[in-house]
């Protein structure tokens, strides 16, 4: 929900190169209560999603709401070049930015996560990210986070 209430608050014009595995809470969650009762013994699990790059989450979002997508993505170096500029700049002033060198460290990670072995083992379905991504939004509104 973060992740969208910032690139709609901000209106990103540019995309990090990463990306994640963007999961729905509600199946994470069902995901816990099925690992504890179904599980084996010692068994871990990935409760994931959909593996996509930050374009790829951005530009769903945006054809969701209307805002624009990012033009384009910038290449991990320039990425990385801004982070350890705003990380200079929250030194220098004691107040946390909206990029360091640490956020743009992992913004060009790519976290993407299989989560085959819950589904086999658990019965654990994954909410499209569509579906995922609506509902997050229909609650940001409903919180008054976003517009």
């Amino acid at each position: 929900g973060e992740l969208i209430r910032q690139f709609l608050k901000r209106g990103l014009r540019f995309s990090a190169p990463g990306g994640r595995c963007f999961a729905y809470a509600g199946d994470v969650a069902e995901a816990h209560i099925d690992a504890a009762q179904k599980g084996g013994k010692g068994e871990c699990y990935i409760a994931g999603g959909a593996n996509l790059t930050y374009m790829e989450f951005f530009t769903l979002v945006a054809g969701m709401t209307g805002a624009k997508p990012p033009a384009l993505t910038l290449p991990a170096p320039l990425v990385l070049a801004a982070g350890a500029a705003g990380s200079l700049v929250e030194k220098a002033t004691g107040k946390h930015g909206a990029l360091n060198l640490e956020l743009a460290k992992l913004s060009c990670e790519y976290a993407f996560y299989s989560s085959r072995k819950a589904e086999r083992e658990l019965g654990y379905s994954i909410t499209p990210v569509t579906a995922s991504a609506r509902r997050s939004l229909e609650s940001l509104r409903a919180y008054g986070h976003i517009g």
